[in-house]
């Protein structure tokens, strides 16, 4: 696959000052560089997955928040598709662990929400969010309020609103965390279908290994805190990736491997 620089992180250093007023490092001489991945021949953009690996609390939300434009850095440059990022902007979208649907508004009304900023028209975004809410077997639930769903329909919704407004980027800090083993597993699976149709290019947030390994084109695997790089990865699975694939010798070995840089 031909590849073309999507995202670029250069010498990024984040601090926080706790109550105490005490400068805590939080990100570290961060450097790394996101492809979009594009079909020889075709110049088709097919997306890459990829996935910020690292213990609890080492500041991979940091990051992830730093390229949302939702904190700025200390030190360094972020840009997008050659832009510096400096606020959030359009062309990102996030979704994060919580659950963040508008409790006051309908199923459809959430997934149409960013499209009625910019402004389309009620039929017109209507008709993109119903098409969205069957791909990810919502349809039922339309003028459903957010309260009925499971965690799992929430977060169903909340891809749904991303993806309704096609951003360059989908950001998601750590999406399945909250969920229960079985659903977590169908979230992963479902993620990756809709990834597979759509072709965005996503930059997601993980400490679980597993989850990583089976999402991702590329794992940047992270240092406790004060964040830098520890490793670059690139994940040698074929697509399509089933549930599988975690029983198999090859992945049980990269686990293992990943498991010991981390704890290192």
């Amino acid at each position: 696959m031909a590849e073309r620089l999507k995202l670029q992180v250069t010498g990024v250093a984040k601090s926080f000052t706790t109550p105490q007023g005490t400068a805590v490092e939080v990100v570290k001489d961060l450097n790394f560089t996101i492809e979009d991945l594009v079909k020889p021949g075709t110049g088709q953009d097919i997306g890459e997955f990829f996935v910020l690996l690292g213990p609890s609390g080492c500041g991979k939300s940091t990051v992830l928040r730093m390229v949302a434009g939702l904190v700025a850095p200390d030190r360094g440059t972020i840009s997008l598709d050659g832009v510096a990022i400096d606020g959030p902007g359009r062309d990102r979208g996030m979704v994060f662990q919580a659950y963040t649907s508008f409790e006051w508004m309908s199923v459809l009304d959430n997934v149409a929400y960013g499209l009625k900023l910019q402004g389309m028209a009620l039929a017109q975004r209507n008709k993109i969010a119903r098409a969205l809410l069957e791909e990810v077997g919502l349809e039922a639930f339309a003028d459903a309020y957010p309260a009925k769903l499971s965690g799992g329909q929430k977060q169903r919704v909340a891809i749904a609103r991303t993806l309704a407004v096609n951003p360059k980027m989908i950001l998601m800090d750590e999406p399945f965390g909250a969920l229960d083993a079985q659903t977590r597993m169908e979230m992963q699976r479902f993620l990756l279908e809709v990834w597979g149709r759509h072709a965005n290019t996503v930059l997601f947030v993980t400490h679980d290994i597993g989850e990583s390994l089976l999402l991702a084109d590329r794992i940047l695997v992270m240092s406790p805190r004060p964040t830098t790089v520890l490793e670059e990865v690139r994940v040698p699975f074929a697509r399509p990736r089933e549930p599988q694939l975690r029983h198999t010798k090859e992945f049980s070995q990269l686990e293992e491997y990943l498991l010991q840089r981390i704890g290192n």
